[in-house]
């Protein structure tokens, strides 16, 4: 996509849709500065853009400058309804990347009062979904149940479903979750099949079944080779204590890592899935004794400082063993 991308500006470069395609392609690749170059480009052309801001905003992110993707959301809120309602998933985003739980579901609740306000059902049912994700990383299974429910309400769509499936599994309630999948077995299209796969594959690594969820999460890949079924199936090796095939298949959502800026490749930010790799590669290469599992923790420590992810204390309790062993 990126090289048929580069044709089509090199055809028609004043072709201000065509280039924003081109960065977000960019961005998908994981060639983030090239993302940010060519949306640059964009907003000189047309500054009223809204995701030219987006494309931007996320590879900063991704490129590790949280700031700097604040900044540009809070250029976007000038846009406009429109502008307002997309920064409001983006510093949202950046909020649950940094492990800021309470300040995303201040945000997100804000967003979804103005969506819905101004007649935006998609937007405020993307912000629902993305606000079940915050309350499960603030302990509220019971706030992330009613937001899942409100978000279902609202929109039945792939991404909203996946996003309600991994809430009622947070919050305990597997039958809701496999309800979720086996509609999506039931479709023709090859992401919805894949994602089912998930879903069950996810259950059962929540109950300590890693072998079964393995067996689902490689079987997921039949139909869709997704960056979330990479991620499930590095967390079920860890688990499983096959750390080689874990480091494998963590070090692959490094390399893909563009493609959890967001994950369903609809420009709605999920980057804030990122980090817990890092926490999950430090658990593979700890188990294979390399020196570079303090390092790993050490970014997931630096980048969750000050949040609520439940993974922080155990990955700084793992960091503060290492530097001992070291010393």
């Amino acid at each position: 996509a990126l090289e048929q991308g580069r044709r089509a500006v090199q055809i028609y470069p004043k072709n201000t849709i065509q280039r924003n395609n081109l960065g977000l392609y960019a961005m998908y690749a994981g060639d983030f500065e090239a993302a940010i170059q060519e949306q640059r480009t964009v907003i000189e052309m047309n500054p009223n853009l809204v995701l030219g801001y987006v494309g931007t905003a996320l590879p900063q992110l991704a490129l590790g400058h949280p700031d700097e993707a604040n900044a540009t959301y809070h250029q976007l809120e000038k846009l406009g309804a429109d502008g307002v309602s997309a920064a409001a998933a983006g510093l949202a985003d950046v909020a649950l990347y940094q492990g800021r739980a309470s300040e995303a579901i201040t945000t997100l609740e804000a967003g979804i009062s103005g969506d819905t306000a101004g007649k935006n059902p998609d937007g405020a049912a993307t912000k629902l979904a993305t606000l079940s994700q915050a309350y499960l990383l603030a302990g509220n299974s019971a706030e992330a149940t009613r937001a899942t429910e409100r978000a279902l309400a609202a929109s039945h769509e792939i991404p909203i479903q996946f996003w309600a499936a991994r809430s009622y599994i947070g919050a305990n309630l597997d039958t809701k979750a496999l309800a979720i999948a086996h509609d999506f077995g039931s479709r023709l299209d090859a992401d919805p099949q894949a994602y089912g796969k998930l879903i069950e594959g996810e259950i059962q690594l929540k109950h300590g079944k890693a072998q079964d969820a393995l067996r689902l999460f490689i079987e997921s890949r039949k139909f869709a080779d997704t960056w979330m079924g990479r991620f499930d199936a590095g967390r079920a090796y860890v688990e499983a204590g096959a750390f080689a095939e874990a480091e494998s298949e963590l070090d692959a959502c490094q390399k893909r890592r563009g493609e959890a800026t967001a994950l369903f490749l609809d420009e709605s930010p999920t980057y804030y899935l990122f980090p817990s790799v890092y926490y999950y590669l430090g658990r593979a290469q700890e188990g294979l004794n390399s020196s570079a599992a303090a390092e790993s923790y050490q970014t997931f420590v630096s980048i969750r400082e000050g949040g609520q992810d439940p993974l922080f204390a155990d990955a700084n309790k793992r960091l503060a063993a290492l530097k001992a062993h070291v010393n």
